[in-house]
């Protein structure tokens, strides 16, 4: 045989067995996957059926959503049809392409949910980097619940994750062009062009750290939430958490351009705080603890009371720190203001012994409030009769407050269980028993 066509028979016969190699390495990306979407979004999700073939494989899951109580759970069946590579699309070199149907499960266990738009299709493109990638692009989705009470329409909805690095980084994002919530076939709830994304890390420790950022052009509420309507407009809220000497460090901002209600415009809002030395693993496992009570009706609530305290008192111990470097609500009546920071707990710190934790809190805070604001407040504190203008009068003039252009200032401290204004102890009103 020429040595050309031995060689060319050679490459022929390796690329032959190409794609069933590739086969077992797509199962094994197929289970890190599934694995990794599984700690993110705390949904369970199982594998029912893997069969590995010579080009292609095909997967069977199922995707199980906890309801509250005793609700009987939502389940969905994914059905993934797997091409194996290695091959070239879009430019890129891939290992492996996911085609994906979710349906829902009809079963007496499982209430029955009404789309519009089924299966959903996910695609999914396994790089030869590491690089996995999950696409969801739905031009319409309805949801109705089994007592058809709830309807829940969206439009234009996108979601999109990059995990990359071995599944320990993750690039996620989804939008939506408008969601509506209906109750009783009557409008409830509106939010248009929403956009969140998370850009996040996975340490050895198997914990997630990075950030993220939620975007709602307009949030409109009819009857969703208790009270009168209200309008929203450009909602922006952003988080950040990375580690610090083995504890946590989170920090947010978030602002409302503007708050329509009861005929009143309300904002600019603003809030950013930073937390400090906070114990991780405590948080998880009160994470856990609160799913758990919310799908579960707890059996002995003074045994929940007890491991709750327990868990708190472990996260106290790293004495966290919580930093409001901004809060500005602008009102009709002026714009309030306030910075400050708060320290609690310690090492031995103990829920079981309140007296030692309020001797534990160090917190202080400057405050500007507009005058109207505290008017109001102090009428609804002090008993009838008593004059709201007269008391604020003595704390000016015991320089616990001050007033400037219609503000009050002052600097609160709360230290060994005493609360202070400007250093000095707030006057006591002559509350009558």
């Amino acid at each position: 045989m020429h040595p050309l066509i031995k060689k060319i028979a050679i490459i022929l016969i390796f690329l032959s067995f190409l794609p069933l190699l590739t086969g077992f390495l797509v199962k094994r990306q197929y289970s890190q996957l599934l694995t990794a979407i599984t700690e993110l979004s705390q949904v369970a999700i199982e594998t029912k059926e893997y069969h590995r073939g010579w080009f292609h494989s095909s997967a069977v899951s199922e995707v199980t959503f906890p309801q509250e109580g005793h609700q009987a759970p939502l389940i969905f069946r994914i059905e993934h049809l797997m091409d194996h590579g290695p091959f070239l699309k879009h430019g890129h070199f891939l290992l492996a392409a996911i085609h994906s149907e979710l349906l829902p499960i009809g079963s007496p266990l499982t209430p029955s949910l009404e789309v519009s738009e089924m299966p959903l299709m996910f695609h999914t493109t396994i790089g030869l980097t590491g690089h996995v990638i999950v696409n969801l692009e739905v031009a319409q989705l309805d949801l109705e619940s089994q007592d058809q009470k709830m309807h829940i329409i969206g439009e234009d909805i996108e979601e999109h994750w990059l995990f990359s690095n071995h599944f320990s980084n993750l690039d996620w994002s989804l939008s939506a062009g408008s969601l509506n919530i209906l109750i009783d076939d009557r409008e409830a709830l509106t939010l248009t062009e929403f956009y969140s994304e998370k850009m996040l890390h996975k340490n050895a420790k198997g914990g997630w750290f990075g950030e993220a950022e939620w975007q709602v052009n307009q949030l409109e509420n009819k009857k969703f939430f208790q009270g009168d309507p209200f309008v929203l407009q450009d909602i922006l809220w952003k988080y950040q958490s990375e580690e610090v000497e083995d504890l946590l460090k989170v920090t947010y901002a978030g602002s409302v351009n503007s708050l329509q209600y009861q005929d009143e415009l309300y904002g600019p809002f603003k809030i950013a705080l930073v937390a400090e030395n906070l114990n991780s693993e405590s948080l998880t496992l009160v994470e856990q603890l609160m799913r758990d009570l919310k799908h579960t009706r707890a059996s002995n609530s003074s045994t929940v009371f007890w491991r709750l305290a327990s868990i708190l008192s472990t996260a106290l111990e790293t004495r966290p720190h919580l930093k409001l470097t901004q809060l500005q609500l602008d009102l009709p009546s002026g714009l309030l203001q306030a910075t400050g920071e708060i320290s609690i707990g310690g090492p031995g710190t103990d829920l079981r012994q309140p007296a030692t934790l309020v001797q534990s809190v160090d917190a202080t805070a400057h405050i500007e409030i507009p005058q109207k604001i505290l008017k109001s407040f102090f009428s609804m504190q002090l008993p009838p009769g008593e004059s709201v203008d007269t008391y604020l009068k003595t704390l000016e003039d015991d320089k616990m407050l001050s007033l400037t252009h219609g503000l009050y200032k002052t600097d609160l401290s709360l230290q060994n269980g005493q609360l202070l204004l400007n250093g000095k102890k707030r006057v006591a009103s002559n509350k009558k028993d």
